[in-house]
């Protein structure tokens, strides 16, 4: 594999290309926007460490044969880390990840994140002006952790950007079958979320995100990357799973794109 003009990228704009036949390792959290690289052997993240690529306003291209592999489906990234791949965009559906016919793009978190069990429900009506915990049917309490984000339906619909509101679990308390949630980072004023509205844990371990882009449910990013895919049908050469995408402007493919809890 040839990384730049000899040895690992390092400084801004520095660009890299993995060789037909080679495998390179990304084992490094790396901060420094790169700049337009390409894949026709395999890069790989490292299962069992954190890390991070950033890429400035261009374009990772998996060429035919080549292989952008974060974790895979033997394989996953591991739940105790952290593997992120990061687009600093200046122009909107321009720039991100291009993925040639009989190339393969592959990213697989774990799903032992969210204790396999990603999606429940309100388990009574919930008036979010009153108080910051509701809850939910089932024992969660050994499944999801504090921290980890999670989106509340409201069962009713009405403006999109109020139906559902995004919270950070503060505490888990299991009451009888089911569980307590309480939530952090102040409660919006929206109502009551009424019993059967779904909660959905949305964090993953494995993140593709434009560098900045809002997480608030209802604002728009701007100047947003892409997922080009140009393989044919039959192909499936492209699988995320378990994988949180934020701030894109789209997934573009003509056939068999599998988006698998994410």
């Amino acid at each position: 594999a040839t990384w730049g003009g000899g040895g690992y990228p390092s400084v801004a704009a520095d660009t890299f290309t993995v060789a037909a036949g080679h495998t390179v390792t990304v084992n490094v959290v790396q901060t420094v926007e790169l700049g337009a690289s390409s894949i026709s052997g395999v890069l790989k993240f490292l299962e069992t460490a954190n890390t991070k690529l950033t890429f400035g306003n261009v374009t990772l291209t998996v060429n035919s044969g080549g292989e952008l592999r974060v974790g895979n489906s033997t394989t996953v990234i591991g739940s105790a880390y952290l593997a992120e791949l990061i687009w600093n965009t200046t122009g909107d559906n321009a720039n991100g990840i291009t993925v040639a016919n009989g190339g393969i793009l592959n990213a697989y978190g774990d799903p032992a994140v969210y204790g396999s069990d990603p999606v429940t429900t309100l388990a009574a009506n919930w008036n979010s002006a009153a108080t910051d915990t509701f809850m939910v049917v089932g024992n969660y309490t050994a499944k999801w952790v504090v921290g980890q984000e999670i989106t509340v339906h409201k069962y009713t619909y009405g403006a999109w950007g109020t139906d559902t509101a995004r919270f950070t679990i503060a505490a888990l308390t299991l009451n009888g079958a089911n569980t307590d949630i309480q939530v952090s980072g102040g409660v919006p004023s929206l109502g009551t979320f009424y019993t059967k509205g779904r909660v959905a844990n949305v964090s993953r371990n494995v993140k593709l995100y434009k560098l900045g882009a809002s997480t608030v449910i209802g604002n728009y990013n701007t100047s947003r990357p892409r997922i080009l895919n140009s393989n044919v049908a039959a192909n499936n050469n492209c699988y995320l799973s378990n994988v949180q995408i934020t701030g894109f402007n789209r997934i573009e493919s003509p056939y068999n794109f599998h988006l698998l809890n994410s």
